[in-house]
């Protein structure tokens, strides 16, 4: 009788590994370059203050021009494509860690947002959108008499 090692883990790597699977496989998922899925889904930070909303959107390497900023039903959708520049190899190796691809980030509108008014601009790789507040209603202020 011989003895083997059991390592729980094991079973955590293989569904992980089979989870993987499923996704790579997904028709959901786009195909960039070789077939690989893409990796690039852009940053967004998100800041608020009284007047406004503002997206602040990572695309470095992507013009401004290839960048499509649209709202439809009250949701905002940016779209893009990070291009695949192909380098000429001097070794035998290289690695390439960006990402490229398509790709959408879409983002539902709070009611209080002043869609007409939108505005963005494009500053060193970030998209800046500004997203103004309508103004608040004043609350009205009613006396009632108790006889």
């Amino acid at each position: 009788m011989k003895l083997q090692k059991w390592n729980p883990f094991d079973e955590f790597d293989k569904l992980y590994s089979d989870v993987n699977k499923v996704f790579r496989q997904s028709p959901f998922t786009s195909k960039t370059e070789g077939g690989a899925a893409p990796g690039f889904v852009p940053a967004v930070d998100i800041y608020e203050d009284d007047e406004k909303t503002e997206l602040h959107v990572e695309v470095p390497g992507i013009e401004k021009d290839a960048i499509d900023v649209k709202i439809d039903n009250g949701v905002l959708t940016i779209k893009g494509e990070r291009k695949f520049q192909h380098q000429e190899q001097k070794d035998k190796h290289f690695r390439l860690e960006r990402s490229f691809g398509m790709f959408e980030r879409s983002f539902t509108l709070p009611d209080y947002v002043d869609a007409e008014k939108i505005e963005g601009k494009y500053d060193n790789g970030v998209l800046i959108l500004s997203l103004p507040k309508q103004p608040k209603a004043k609350p009205k202020k009613i006396e009632i008499k108790v006889t």
